[in-house]
C-alpha cells in the first residue's frame, strides 16, 4: 500500500481501480486484448458524459462500433 501511494504522488504506477484511474480525467485510452474486455470495462459504468475514450484494441471493428453506441 505504500508503495502504491508513494507511485500514486509520484504519478507513476498502477492506479487502485478503474474508478480512480479514470475519476479526474478528461479522455481515457484503452488498449485491451479484444473487444470481450473492452465491453466489459465499459459495462462497469465508471466513465462520466463528455469523457472521451480512445479504444485501441484489436479487436472486431463491428463489435466495438456496437460498444460506442451502447455507451
Amino acid at each position: 500500500v505504500q508503495a502504491r501511494e508513494r507511485n500514486a504522488r509520484q504519478g507513476v504506477g498502477i492506479a487502485a481501480s478503474l474508478e480512480e484511474a479514470v475519476a479526474d480525467r478528461p479522455w481515457v485510452v484503452l488498449s485491451l486484448p479484444t473487444s470481450h474486455e473492452v465491453r466489459n470495462v465499459l459495462a462497469e459504468g465508471r466513465f462520466r458524459a463528455g469523457q472521451v475514450i480512445v479504444d485501441t484494441t484489436t479487436g472486431d471493428p463491428d463489435e466495438t462500433e456496437e460498444c460506442a453506441r451502447e455507451a
